[in-house]
């Protein structure tokens, strides 16, 4: 019998056996891709989903500020409802995130912050609200705005805080998964490599192959129908673009936001083109023109598109990219929030402070029209009295009245009459000062603001100088210390200053010596000047009146003034981008702070 000499094949047997071996190895690399590939699709979604419930958060605390504002402003019980509705968004939303913080703990301890915040954000709102509807007053003092503004700024740090690390996850997921498809390749060439060997070992490399491929063609079938599900389940308009082929596909739920059925929606960008309104195509195509390029960090867009209904529909657009190597964009993907309605009250709000504006500047410039005709017709009179008093002084010399009907005449065209001409007189030139403060305040917003370096040492030297008569006859001591230079308004700043070193000095206790002291502390963010005095002080009731317009404290009585000189004040600040409150005693003295905002370079350079 004739043995089979296997020594020639001896490198084809140790071959046969690796392969095995090799195959097993490669097909166990498949699976492990497979798997990374599904936990990383798991985990990509995941964090996409928590970055969008936390800015949705933000966005919604944002319009329960503004239907709050709206609602001090009209009174109108629609703005609660929309309130209400907000509100428990709000509450849907953190449950939603908590639900997500949960699978992980450094999620769940960031989370415990943004829990707690949110709570103190509605709780904050909420009692405004409530003070509102029991004064009907929608002023609030600046220690309750300071405490709303920072319960907010917590809250929305605190969303930033948890979302962070997700942002950074889908920042920085192309290189992860182009490591990954780099190790399938080699995987894949070694496969292939083994097949060469022999038919037996091809046709058992096509069979892991088969099953490995699929394998992950059901875990990439799985992974779409989770995403499917997930943006089904949202609102937001999802987009998912490729600059390359020009096509755009979109969710379901987009295809909501505009009102459309999916045959009706091409997958292309023409399709978004078309629909944008003509003022805002421009703008936008420019800004995802520049984020394409990687010309800018990040895109973030606000325009208008076309509802199916005819109607335009205000939309704020963001998106993430992933580019290669060479810098192209591969894909763009993100979302189309319709924000019609916070615009809308955001427009009617404008809307309704520049109509309030023009309705000032319209009374004040008609009242102009009859107290001209007053001062002229009462100077017509004054003139008539003097030509006819000494004609009257001869008649009644003829007639011989009696002594009574003598004094009554002689009473009243030379006691009773001028009298009365004094006091129109009187009365028309403060109607006169009156209208021309209403006109400057009204003329405040259509005032072009020019920001340049401002030596606040100097402006405090000139009031103090202009002021000088004043601060002598009433022995004023004023103490300034060494005050910055800032960037702002030159004429603005020196308005402010003045007003409010006139106001400390005029209201000067008559018994004691008054001494004004200035100052100024200067912040990465904006610098803070303080006027402090010990005059009259403003007693606790009256504190709510100082900002009001033709407004004054109960112990002013005997000092000049119409009311007007801190609302003008507290407007030009408004302007300026800065804020202004006081503490003050009565009988002890007030100390007004304002700031001026630092300009985003020396912000900068202050925080470094």
């Amino acid at each position: 019998m004739r043995r089979f000499d296997l020594s020639g094949h001896r490198p084809l047997i140790v071959i046969f056996l690796i392969s095995p071996l090799l195959l097993s190895a490669f097909t166990y690399a498949l699976y492990l891709h497979a798997n990374q590939s599904r936990a990383t699709q798991r985990r990509m979604i995941d964090a996409y989903e928590m970055v969008r419930l936390a800015r949705a958060a933000d966005s919604t605390s944002l319009n329960m500020q503004a239907d709050e504002r709206s609602y001090a402003l009209s009174g109108s019980g629609e703005f609660l409802e929309s309130y209400a509705n907000d509100r428990a968004a709000l509450t849907k939303h953190v449950e939603s995130l908590k639900v997500l913080a949960a699978a992980n703990p450094a999620r769940a301890q960031n989370f415990d912050r943004v829990s707690a915040d949110a709570a103190l954000v509605i709780a904050d709102i909420d009692a405004r609200i409530e003070r509102l509807k029991a004064s009907g007053d929608a002023r609030s003092t600046p220690e309750i705005l300071h405490r709303s503004k920072e319960v907010m700024d917590d809250f929305r740090a605190a969303l930033e805080n948890l979302t962070a690390p997700e942002e950074t996850l889908l920042r920085e997921y192309r290189q992860p998964t182009v490591e990954a498809d780099r190790q399938y390749s080699i995987a894949l060439i070694i496969g292939t490599a083994l097949t060469l060997g022999s038919i037996f070992l091809t046709y058992l490399t096509i069979i892991g192959l088969i099953a490995a491929n699929r394998k992950s063609h059901d875990s990439l079938a799985d992974s779409k129908e989770t995403y499917r599900l997930i943006l089904d389940g949202i609102k937001d308009g999802i987009y998912d673009y490729s600059p390359q082929t020009g096509k755009m596909s979109f969710s379901p739920s987009y295809h909501d936001l505009l009102g459309y059925d999916a045959s009706e929606l091409p997958d292309s960008l023409e399709l978004v083109i078309a629909l944008l309104h003509p003022d805002d195509r421009e703008n936008a195509l420019r800004a995802i023109g520049q984020f394409v390029r990687h010309e800018i960090p990040s895109y973030v867009s606000t325009f208008r598109l076309r509802h199916k209904d005819g109607s335009w529909r205000w939309i704020l657009a963001r998106g993430v990219g992933i580019w290669d190597e060479r810098g192209v964009m591969e894909r763009m993907v993100g979302t189309h929030t319709d924000i019609t309605d916070q615009k809308t009250r955001n427009e009617n709000s404008e809307q309704f402070d520049d109509d309030m504006s023009g309705v000032v500047y319209v009374i004040s410039h008609d009242l102009r029209t009859p107290l001209v005709n007053l001062r002229g017709f009462t100077s017509e009179i004054e003139r008539s009295l003097l030509e006819i008093t000494p004609l009257l002084d001869k008649m009644i010399a003829k007639a011989q009245p009696t002594e009574e009907e003598a004094g009554k005449l002689h009473h009243a065209f030379k006691d009773d009459i001028p009298e009365a001409i004094d006091f129109i007189h009187t009365s028309v030139e403060r109607m006169d000062r009156l209208t021309n403060n209403i006109l400057d305040l009204a003329r405040i917003d259509q005032r072009e603001y020019e920001r340049g370096q401002v030596d606040c040492q100097i402006v405090v030297n000139r009031c103090i100088e202009n002021q000088s008569y004043e601060i002598r006859h009433r022995n004023v001591e004023i103490i300034c210390e060494r005050l910055p230079t800032v960037l702002t308004d030159a004429a603005a700043f020196e308005q402010i200053l003045a007003n409010i070193l006139d106001n400390a000095i005029k209201y000067a206790m008559p018994n004691r010596k008054s001494v004004v002291k200035i100052r100024a502390r200067q912040l990465p963010w904006e610098t803070i000047f303080s006027v402090e005095d010990n005059g009259r002080g403003i007693a606790a009731q009256d504190k709510q009146k100082v900002f009001d317009i033709f407004r004054r404290a109960g112990n002013t009585t005997g000092v000049r003034g119409a009311g007007m000189g801190m609302a003008y004040v507290k407007a030009i600040l408004r302007r300026l981008g800065g804020r202004i409150w006081f503490d003050s005693v009565l009988n002890e003295g007030s100390t007004f702070h304002f700031t001026i905002p630092a300009a985003k370079e020396e912000r900068l350079r202050q925080a470094s």
